[in-house]
């Protein structure tokens, strides 16, 4: 008997049973019970993939790590004020130089081991007319952890890291006008604000989960020069998640203030061209499965490239690692593309 005739059979036979007037509700849920798993059947794909060799990745040094911050991504007003003006750049680098945001803080906070300032980093998008050019730079603040928000366990499960990536501003400017500047407020609300590029846009952390206020120009003034941090704007691009000393900096966090040890998860690397849908991934270990949907409670939604971790029971070696599947919540086969697996080591405790 095919499935689809071996449930109707199971529907039919559990209604000649329980058809009777006090079990209408049991009735109800017999006849539906085989008629949804089967619709979840028939938009469900599941597809395993040749498993691309698993490698052993390493960790760097936390003390680089802080080093890396103090001389690359620590800087001053006066610096950002130069490079803006140093005719050798090109517009665009000066562009975001000169707009790049000040934080009140004190700057031996960005070394803090709790929630480290990683550094500042930004992306630029354009859109071009006849007659205008329209371009937004957006800003971000990088973060060893983060002490609020999504729990650890989930931020490993989703993004396959422990690190923080937060949005603290937008600026949008038509040819070479201001138009509009956005900031991202506690709750990840976007609030918008005056600004004319007269004076820096300043902002201090607001919440544990790293979203921000926007510092009025008076209030700055108050807090005086040694109260603001200046960081050095970079280009944002998918080696952040790789550096090897800022792992091994969010490593040693996760381990002391989480207990949770990097070393114990499986991490792959998909694409995923065009499906926007759920999806989740799963891990055979020396003959066991380990689900992603057990630090989420479901997938995720994803498109294009992305990184997830999965838990399993002890630190995992690559030769271990014996399969991977993926499953969407279609009919049709979604040409995912799984482009890297590994684990890593335990985290340097010491110091």
């Amino acid at each position: 008997m095919t499935l689809p005739g071996a449930w109707l059979r199971l529907g039919i036979d559990t209604i000649r049973r329980l058809a009777r007037p006090r079990q209408l509700p049991v009735l109800v849920l017999a006849v539906y019970a085989p008629f949804a798993l089967l619709h979840t059947a028939a938009t469900t794909s599941t597809a395993s993939f040749e498993l691309p060799h698993a490698e052993s990745r390493s960790l760097g040094d936390p003390g680089a790590a802080i080093e890396q911050i103090r001389t690359e991504n620590m800087t001053s007003a006066e610096r950002l004020d130069a490079l803006a003006g140093d005719a050798a750049l090109s517009d665009e680098e000066r562009l975001v130089y000169t707009h790049a945001p000040l934080l009140l803080a004190d700057p031996e906070r960005a070394l803090r081991l709790d929630d480290t300032i990683l550094g500042l980093y930004y992306t630029i998008s354009e859109s071009n007319s006849e007659s205008a050019t329209a371009t937004t730079i957006r800003y971000y603040l990088w973060f060893s952890d983060e002490s609020g928000g999504m729990p650890i366990e989930q931020r490993m499960a989703r993004y396959g890291h422990p690190l923080d990536r937060e949005l603290v501003y937008r600026v949008t400017f038509l040819n070479d006008e201001i138009v509009a500047a956005y900031y991202q407020a506690p709750a990840h609300r976007q609030v918008r604000f005056g600004y004319d590029g007269s004076n820096r846009p300043v902002f201090q952390i607001a919440s544990a989960n790293h979203n921000f206020r926007h510092v009025g120009r008076s209030e700055a003034e108050r807090a005086g020069d040694g109260s603001l941090l200046a960081l050095m704007p970079h280009v944002e691009t998918a080696r952040n998640y790789r550096n090897p000393e800022f792992l091994a900096l969010a490593a040693r966090e996760a381990w002391l203030q989480h207990g949770l040890d990097m070393s114990e998860y499986v991490y792959i690397a998909f694409y995923n061209p065009n499906y926007t849908g759920e999806v989740t991934l799963s891990v055979r270990v020396n003959g066991r499965w380990y689900y992603l949907h057990d630090a989420l409670g479901t997938g995720i939604t994803t498109h294009g490239y992305r990184r997830v971790a999965i838990h399993v029971d002890s630190r995992p070696l690559p030769d271990d690692i014996e399969e991977i599947r993926i499953i969407t919540r279609t009919s049709e086969q979604v040409p995912l593309e799984v482009s890297s697996v590994y684990v890593l080591p335990g985290p340097q405790i010491e110091g």
